[in-house]
């Protein structure tokens, strides 16, 4: 019961973490240059909070610095990409694509690559969680016009397939067989901070000042909203951790997905009154029966 109630409090902070960048949009605005400076402070908060979660202790290995840059350019590409959606549509279905993506890519990698165990009650969650996404997708590009529309799918679905990469490269990290080779998990996530904020740090320069950046106290209030999102998302890391240790990953992952997509779309109304529409609904509605299939 301990292990659910840890998972569940996981969820509740990544639908915290969402409702933060949405914060930070709002107040610093949706270009480029925002959501790398978003990435470079968030990367540089991530990590001392990791390194001081593990003890302060230095950990290096040639794998995991491979693991973690890749880490790093997928969390970075698919932050600043999620800036734009974000803009574009309501923040419960960019959470959909993200989340889903998250779930989605590694369950296939593991039957392809992996070895592990394939169900048809599994694969009808899969067709399941397929329809959900068209479902929003479709319903998110109404109202616009076509470039737009399509442009918002374009990237839609190149967020679902960049976290879809880092549950990938977060799951060869942590694969038994590599242990040998591999840091621990704090140390992981503290490398791939470092490097998301050199990322960020180095991109910066190649975009336009923004207006928002010369606001009286703009950078203020965003540094604290930063501050919040990182100790939410770092919370977060931190219970996942826990409760994977008593739960495995074919109820982990679902409850995380399921949980943060339905949690987030009612943060999003709650918060910034993003009403769902018919097909929206019933997309997180069949999303979240789909991970059920899964447990």
């Amino acid at each position: 019961m301990g292990d659910y109630l840890l998972v569940l409090l996981a969820v509740v902070l990544l639908a915290v973490n969402f409702v933060f960048t949405k914060f930070y949009q709002e107040h610093m605005g949706t270009g480029m240059r925002a959501g790398l400076w978003y990435n470079f402070y968030l990367g540089i908060f991530t990590a001392l909070l990791m390194w001081g979660m593990n003890g302060f202790r230095f950990e290096y290995s040639n794998y995991s610095l491979l693991m973690a840059a890749l880490m790093a350019v997928f969390v970075g590409a698919y932050t600043v990409l999620g800036f734009r959606i974000i803009a574009m549509g309501k923040v419960a279905v960019y959470t959909q694509f993200l989340m889903l993506g998250g779930m989605i890519v590694p369950y296939i990698f593991g039957i392809f690559y992996l070895g592990e165990e394939f169900s048809l009650l599994r694969l009808g969650g899969l067709v399941l969680l397929t329809v959900s996404v068209i479902l929003s997708g479709s319903e998110s590009g109404e109202g616009r016009q076509k470039s737009n529309t399509v442009l918002f799918l374009v990237l839609s679905m190149a967020v679902f397939f960049l976290n879809g990469g880092c549950s990938v490269t977060s799951k060869l990290h942590q694969l038994p067989q590599m242990k040998e080779m591999a840091i621990s998990a704090t140390a992981f996530v503290a490398y791939t901070g470092v490097l998301k904020a050199v990322i960020s740090a180095i991109l910066i320069p190649f975009f336009p000042k923004e207006k928002e950046e010369s606001k009286q106290g703009g950078w203020g209030i965003a540094m604290l909203i930063i501050l919040l999102s990182t100790a939410a998302s770092a919370l977060s890391y931190l219970f996942q951790l826990m409760g994977a240790s008593g739960l495995p990953a074919t109820v982990l992952y679902p409850m995380i997905t399921g949980g943060t997509v339905v949690l987030t779309a009612l943060a999003g109304l709650l918060c910034f009154r993003e009403k769902l529409g018919k097909r929206e609904t019933l997309g997180v509605i069949l999303c979240f029966v789909a991970t059920l299939m899964f447990l």
